[in-house]
């Protein structure tokens, strides 16, 4: 029996759907798949489907100690391992000891997060983010236990930067290091893991039946309304929201008559609304704050160019969808995002922090209704054929099957 343990942050997140589509996928498919996290969030888990419902069910979603420095973090700490334990004594002071045996900074620690592992037995432990794993894996690795882990653009864009190669030691020990591209590939290379690791590129995937063009045509601009550009994305600074409200004040002074909607939320919005008046553009962007998958669809079939003008991205599903719903996109080439887009194809790509090349771009597909139909069409049958989450999970079963596991049934 092969039991793969995924360790994330939180679960069911809602920012994070991709993290959810993997776990119902390898369920469906007859893997032994659990999750560990900090924060467990079965309130969310109907907005996923049956499949992720079925995990808190049958209890394959599991706590990770809180560690925290008072008197009930220390009490909650003690019930992890005495919980741990009684559950596998054997295996609970076998872990410790071997892992104490050698020590290193932090062993206490990761040995208190390792609990509910030591209770799962797994055959594989994914890190679902590369800084879950630091300060954790030499623990594993002194008991033998295998793990691997993924890159998804924070862990080797900002994530200790100046502490340079910070990787090193984790990936050394991993059986295989996923990253969601090429460039992901390389900055983790730089941060430390070696160039001879074991490395399997395994892109983002959305549901591409549900992000689709629907049975209407799309929106021909007949001048009667104002031509509509989207932006999808959490309100932060590396998606680099000033710069695409500079790039549309900079269409209105050449007379295109363009609104810009923005759908998403957080802790930027009072300096993207700061931008927005400095611009003089309090009638043309609408934040629309945070909407549901349904909404956000309609949006997306609705627009006429998506933009995207992030300094730092590491693939972005946004960007995806908005190519399926049969939508052009103008983006930057922020990390993964120029293996996003296919240049001239689905959208055009241009140099990040350059508001006049974004308007450029922007100004000549909408000169260009027809271009952009056809950029359309490309796009949505480019995602189609190769970020499906069907394909993406027949990448993640031969990722783990080379590395040993196997699904319980098929």
């Amino acid at each position: 029996m092969s039991r793969l343990v995924l360790v994330v942050p939180a679960f069911p997140q809602l920012s994070e759907t991709f993290i959810a589509s993997k776990v119902a996928g390898l369920l469906e498919r007859g893997w032994d798949v659990h999750v560990v996290c900090r924060d467990l969030l079965p309130e969310n888990a109907h907005r996923f489907g049956a499949s992720v419902q079925r995990m808190f069910a049958e209890g394959r979603v599991h706590a990770e100690p809180r560690l925290e420095r008072t008197p009930v973090g220390a009490l909650r700490a003690a019930t992890a391992v005495a919980g741990a334990a009684a559950a596998a004594p054997w295996r609970t002071a076998s872990h410790w000891r071997r892992a104490l045996r050698a020590p290193r900074p932090g062993t206490p620690t990761s040995c208190i997060l390792d609990s509910p592992l030591v209770r799962l037995a797994p055959s594989l432990v994914h890190f679902e983010f590369g800084t879950l794993a630091l300060g954790r894996a030499h623990t594993l690795v002194a008991n033998d236990m295998p793990y691997s882990l993924s890159f998804r653009g924070y862990d080797v864009n900002f994530h200790r930067l100046r502490d340079g190669a910070i990787y090193g030691d984790v990936c050394r020990g991993a059986r295989g290091v996923h990253v969601l591209g090429e460039d992901i590939k390389r900055r983790a290379i730089a941060r430390g893991c070696p160039p001879d690791a074991r490395f399997a590129v395994i892109p983002p995937a959305i549901d591409v039946d549900f992000f689709c063009p629907g049975d209407e045509v799309r929106p021909v601009h007949t001048g009667t309304r104002r031509l509509r550009i989207l932006a999808v994305g959490r309100l932060e600074w590396k998606k680099g929201y000033e710069h695409a409200i500079e790039a549309i004040r900079q269409l209105v002074a050449r007379g295109w008559d363009v609104e810009y909607r923005i759908v998403g939320d957080g802790g930027h919005v009072v300096a993207i609304s700061v931008a927005v008046d400095q611009a003089g553009l309090g009638d043309r962007v609408t934040l629309l704050g945070k909407l549901g998958r349904e909404a956000v669809r309609d949006e997306l079939r609705a627009a006429d160019l998506f933009l995207h003008a992030a300094v730092s991205e590491g693939f972005c599903n946004a960007v995806l969808e908005a190519q399926a719903v049969g939508c052009p996109v103008v983006v930057t080439n922020a990390d993964g995002l120029a293996e996003n887009v296919a240049h001239g194809e689905t959208g055009l790509v241009v140099p990040t922090y350059d508001a006049p090349a974004l308007a450029n771009a922007m100004e000549e597909l909408l000169r260009d209704a027809p271009r952009r139909g056809r950029m359309g069409q490309e796009g949505r049958a480019r995602v189609a054929s190769n970020f499906r989450i069907e394909r993406q999970i027949d990448r993640w079963e031969q990722f783990y099957g080379e590395l040993g596991l196997s699904p319980l049934a098929r």
